[in-house]
């Protein structure tokens, strides 16, 4: 008898081993997640393995021995690629060569740029191109056993439990001596009082925010294709209670846009099912008044009209950093064509708050290309061998996670980020996602 402890057991339990590490602070707890967790990943079959990947791509900044020490994840990261080696060669595994060399073409622009800067970081580049393998090997290998539903839920449930476990700092003062500790904490005085932003597990609510707009749109799309949605709903309510939490003007533009989105999509064929969400929202709304939810909203509309509602103030100065780094690009011809090199640092230090730049910046119009042409033979290949066809992917509802990752990304630089290669990935696998 072939007896085996379950994927979703395992990373339950390698979950709250971290909680556990938290509230003890004993580093036992954290070897525990590690062996748990890369004893989950060998197990797996190859379209599996990546799923503790995805769970624990929110985790990123508590995985580590000292605030400061590297984390814990990129360790289950370098053992998801062995893995994955081990298994292609063990059982032949068919291996997508366009992605391959898409990727290679890609790794070689990134290497060659950032050898020519003489300030670049080599840690910076190794790790940008580590997160960038783990999608390529996952693409290139992928097949029809893969399950976008599995992986969808494994990320949204990990980001979900992520911002359970913070929410826990309200009485557990060593769960939020944890989280203050990771970075500076976001706070906002408004009417008197002073807001905390909430992050979940991450160091910045914008970004934590970012990753429970794309859970939400990912879950739509399964939404899409079942009629038993209990457990996506759910995860969605709590998703978008949190996000609000955040007190970041973003999410708040963009979850509007995500319910404009699918009412669009739905009004004219399964108008029921708009009428379900509005239902839905309205009773999220009623259920949280009691924990101030209200007044968080009005909070965070109140931030748009700082300081008069100028344009640096509700791009909270945003928009003078894009001027500076369209300025650097546009008169550094250098700049332009190749980039600064990645791992060089921002210019003048300052983040531009802007993916396209950012990135622009750092690798010029010939790296803009190369992630393209990998983006491109990654997706044709997901089409490739997607089967069937629908309606509802004809409407567009597969392409929302896309849009969320490129419409709130001319505000965030989650392109250097470690969790934004798989959340690409999602957002690929979704434009193709079909289920009968």
């Amino acid at each position: 008898m072939n007896w085996s402890i379950p994927s979703s057991v395992l990373i339950t339990v390698a979950a709250l081993s971290v909680l556990a590490n938290i509230i003890s602070d004993h580093s036992l707890f954290l070897i525990l997640f590690l062996l748990v967790s890369c004893y989950g990943i060998m197990k797996e079959e190859m379209e599996g393995k990546i799923v503790f990947l995805l769970f624990f791509s929110t985790w990123i900044y508590v995985l580590k021995l000292e605030v400061d020490s590297f984390s814990f994840f990129h360790v289950i990261q370098f053992v998801y690629l062995v893995s994955c080696l081990f298994s292609m060669l063990n059982n032949k595994v068919r291996v997508s060569l366009t992605v391959i060399v898409g990727f290679l073409f890609f790794v070689l622009y990134i290497v060659m740029t950032s050898c020519f800067a003489s300030n670049s970081n080599p840690l910076i580049v190794v790790g940008f191109l580590l997160n960038f393998l783990t999608i390529a090997i996952a693409i290139a290998t992928l097949n029809d056993n893969a399950s976008y539903e599995r992986y969808v839920l494994s990320y949204a449930s990990g980001l979900v439990f992520s911002g359970l476990v913070a929410l826990l700092a309200r009485w557990i003062p060593q769960v939020q001596q944890r989280i203050q500790s990771m970075g500076e904490t976001y706070t906002l005085y408004e009417n008197n009082y002073l807001y905390t932003r909430f992050s979940g597990l991450d160091v910045d609510p914008n970004y934590f925010s970012f990753q429970v707009l794309v859970a939400i749109a990912l879950l739509l799309v399964i939404a899409g294709y079942k009629k038993r949605l209990v457990i996506e709903r759910v995860l969605i309510l709590v998703l978008a209670f949190m996000g609000l939490h955040t007190l970041s003007k973003m999410f708040l533009l963009m979850l509007i846009v995500i319910l404009v989105y699918v009412c669009i999509v739905y009004v004219t064929s399964r108008y029921r099912s708009v009428m379900k969400y509005l239902f839905a929202l309205t009773i999220m709304i009623f259920a949280a008044m009691p924990f101030g939810l209200l007044d968080f909203i009005a909070v965070t509309i109140a931030r748009f009209s700082e300081q008069g509602g100028t344009v640096v103030s509700v791009t909270t100065g945003r928009s003078s950093l894009w001027l500076a780094y369209l300025q650097e690009i546009i008169v550094n011809s250098r700049v332009f064509l190749i980039g600064n090199g990645i791992g060089t640092g921002f210019l003048d230090g300052f983040a531009a708050h802007n993916m396209y730049l950012s990135y622009w910046y750092f690798t010029g119009l010939l790296g803009i290309v190369a992630l393209l042409v990998f983006v491109a033979y990654s997706y044709n290949y997901m089409k490739k061998i997607a089967v069937g066809s629908s309606k509802m992917a004809k409407r567009v509802l597969n392409s929302l996670p896309l849009f969320v990752v490129i419409v709130a990304n001319f505000s965030l630089d989650s392109i250097v980020m470690d969790f934004f290669p798989l959340v690409l990935f999602l957002s690929l696998l979704s434009l193709n996602h079909v289920k009968f």
